[in-house]
């Protein structure tokens, strides 16, 4: 025969011996003394302690009830707290009692519901498109990944079709039917630039007199010639 189940006066004592106790009630039962605003609600839990920072002066348990002043919104209130109300016991780690018997059914209810529900769904995140669409994958660009010569399926990283050994420019025709070249072997096939020509001015030839204009010619004397009458 199993040993009897302690009170619930007993484990209340033992447990505020360690610390702080919360005490699981149904606040609808008689005799029950709490404020107003908590008498509808099918579960309600109140902390009791020796040691606690808001203390309790007037803690007091004894064989019908436990009862003491809590503060409430920083507000003062005796409480009044039947043993046939409280349906579990707890410390801060979860250890204690319970008396399943006592509990409230729409309590239980309620926690069936909750322990049943899925998890709720995680938000999808938002993250932002370019404007561009992404660039198609060489299979895509070069004719759907086959040969046009052959109509053999392109492998992968390959420079010449494995049936007919056409190359790659052979193998993938534009749409106006030339070959297709990549951007590299255009940049190398296009022609530079002429450089521009410098004009470097011509020395002077042997015997040629130097380019500066000729001295001026010294005037001339008039010359006297005779007359006959």
């Amino acid at each position: 025969m199993a040993p009897p189940k302690p009170s619930k006066k007993d484990i209340a004592l033992a447990l505020l011996e360690q610390g702080a106790i919360f005490v699981h009630l149904d606040p609808r039962r008689d005799k029950v003394v709490v404020p107003q605003s908590y008498r509808s609600q099918p579960e309600l839990v109140l902390q009791f302690g020796l040691n606690m920072r808001i203390a309790i002066p007037d803690l007091e348990v004894g064989d019908e009830a436990i009862a003491g002043t809590l503060s409430f919104a920083r507000r003062p209130f005796w409480c009044w707290i039947p043993w046939e109300a409280v349906f579990a016991i707890v410390d801060p780690n979860r250890r204690g009692a319970a008396w399943p018997e006592d509990a409230p059914a729409d309590a239980k209810a309620a926690q069936e519901q909750k322990a049943a529900a899925p998890p709720n769904p995680k938000r999808a995140h938002l993250r932002a498109v370019p404007d561009e669409p992404p660039p198609r994958d060489p299979a895509t660009l070069e004719g759907e990944g086959t040969c046009s010569m052959c109509s053999t399926k392109w492998p992968d990283d390959a420079s010449s079709c494995v049936v007919c050994g056409s190359s790659r420019e052979e193998a993938f025709v534009s749409a106006n039917g030339a070959p297709e070249k990549d951007a590299e072997q255009e940049e190398e096939a296009a022609p530079e630039p002429p450089k521009p020509v410098e004009l470097i001015e011509a020395p002077p030839v042997s015997g040629e007199p130097p380019s500066e204009p000729p001295p001026a010619s010294p005037p001339k004397r008039p010359h006297l010639r005779l007359v006959k009458k």
